[in-house]
């Protein structure tokens, strides 16, 4: 049986894509700026179906400049769809079934990371946001392949202060998880989401002659609940709860700095040198940000994989194209590869080059077998299963399969029929639901168990109803105050610790 992952080299015998159809001048070896956002849903930009929300329209024209995937898939939750953006193997295959298993042993030793394959190419990297790939020094993005730094280690952070936020993969909210500069502690910055891109364009614009890569991480709209309160104000107007308000503010000021970014590109003559791939790490939290599909992240469902993805590269990639290639996270590893042109000899990538499927070069899927498993029920060293797992999800073409062991929901989709997964036929397709099984069976074999100490988290509930509670009241005081904007609070509207 074959499975999903191919080693990358298999992609060399492939035909090789021209990188400059339309633009002499544009280099062989391209500048890329991956953007990584957390917790966008399918339906939370206005150029995706079943929008619902604030509009987007700085990412909107980054989508008409380039091509919108309508079937790019993630992880359901962080800390593993990062595990298979920087290894370019699928999460399992590296032992990472969920956040505890991505902070432990984290990146680095036991699992390497593709970025320093592209400085050996010539490139200059840099990392800006969440890193959530553990926190010691062997894991740090600068022993891993960036050259330029700054960030958080663990899988929140507040958007305000420096030196408040998630420290390790879930743990306490607390005083003493920093925002870095290289291995320095940061002691002012400005709202987080501005602060990445002040640093990431400062990067842009420092930059000689040769190629960058750039993985901006933004955190947004992924909880502590803040955003600059003209901007809360604003969205508050319009009648929607305080938590949503808050969402669509966030997102506003996201967008704006897409939208400051690709300004930036443009004024320094970079537009047609510089691929830019705008993606989220799952879906959202609430099913009413996820476009009509079923299911939050953390779940096996659509709403919890499929994810907003564009790529523009104009005088490459032809605009305002949309694609249906079903492709996933380890594809970025691959594609970035290749562009570099990249030793990759010794290299074992699952991903595919989507360039020709951007470019519209190429036809059907980049995959068409894809497996998800997450958290392991037993202790770690259990070998993974499909009965061992609590979340399994497994697309074959049109085909999803979704088991939830401690819901006991096992049904079959058709996915062409059926993108909302209202109707198992599960008795209907019973040697189709088998031969699926027998897939993630054979496949799951592959994977080695669980890398990490499964983590008995605190959810802190008391502590989490008494940040909305002080979410509402914040809000409620911008409402009251029609005056100027009062200056952003730290203590604005933490809210409950998701990831």
């Amino acid at each position: 049986m074959q499975h999903t992952f191919i080693l990358f080299t298999a992609l060399l015998l492939s035909p090789l894509v021209t990188l400059h159809a339309a633009d002499d001048a544009a280099p062989t070896k391209p500048n890329i700026i991956y953007m990584l956002v957390d917790d966008l849903g399918y339906g939370d930009l206005s150029c995706y179906p079943n929008h619902a929300g604030a509009g987007t329209p700085n990412i909107d024209r980054l989508a008409a400049s380039g091509v919108r995937m309508m079937q790019a898939y993630a992880s359901p939750v962080c800390s593993p769809t990062r595990t298979a953006l920087l290894t370019g193997r699928f999460a399992e295959r590296s032992g990472v079934y969920g956040n505890h298993d991505g902070g432990i042993p984290g990146l680095g030793p036991q699992r390497a990371s593709f970025v320093p394959r592209l400085q050996q190419a010539g490139y200059r990297t840099a990392w800006f946001g969440k890193w959530h790939q553990g926190w010691d020094v062997a894991n740090h993005p600068a022993n891993n392949g960036f050259d330029i730094t700054f960030g958080f280690l663990g899988g929140m952070h507040d958007y305000f202060s420096p030196c408040v936020g998630d420290h390790h993969i879930g743990g306490p909210y607390a005083p003493h998880a920093y925002v870095f500069a290289g291995f320095r502690p940061v002691t002012h910055m400005d709202y987080l989401t501005d602060e990445l891109t002040r640093r990431a364009i400062a990067f842009i614009g420092q930059q000689p002659s040769g190629p960058f890569f750039i993985y901006l991480a933004y955190s947004a709209p992924h909880s502590p609940m803040q955003a600059p309160d003209e901007s809360i104000r604003k969205h508050l107007k319009s009648g929607v709860d305080p938590k949503e308000a808050v969402r669509r503010a966030m997102i506003e000021v996201l967008d704006t700095n897409v939208g400051r970014l690709m300004a930036a590109l443009n004024k320094n003559g970079l537009e047609k040198k510089t691929l830019v791939i705008f993606q989220s790490d799952n879906g959202a939290e609430s099913e009413r940000h996820n476009g009509g599909l079923r299911g939050t992240k953390m779940t096996p469902w659509e709403g919890g994989l499929r994810v907003p993805l564009i790529a523009s590269w104009p005088g490459t990639i032809p605009a305002g194209r949309t694609s249906q290639a079903m492709c996933a996270l380890p594809d970025m590893a691959a594609t970035f590869l290749h562009l570099a042109g990249a030793d990759a000899a010794s290299a074992a990538c699952d991903g595919v080059d989507l360039l020709p499927f951007f470019t519209g070069q190429r036809a059907g899927n980049a995959h068409h077998d894809l497996v998800w498993a997450l958290t392991p029920v037993g202790p770690p060293g259990t070998k993974p299963t499909p009965d061992n797992v609590e979340l399994l999800a497994i697309r074959q073409g049109p085909w999803k399969l979704v088991r939830d062991t401690k819901r006991k929901i096992e049904a079959l989709y058709n996915l062409t029929d059926d993108l909302a997964e209202s109707k198992d036929l599960s008795a209907d397709q019973p040697q189709q639901k088998t031969k699926m099984l027998a897939y993630a069976a054979d496949y799951l074999k592959t994977c080695p168990p669980s890398c990490g100490r499964l983590a008995i988290r605190d959810t802190r509930e008391t502590g989490d109803i008494k940040a909305m509670e002080e979410l509402r009241a914040h809000c409620q005081e911008l409402l009251d105050d029609e005056g100027a904007a009062k200056p952003a609070k730290p203590q604005t509207g933490r809210s409950t610790n998701q990831q």
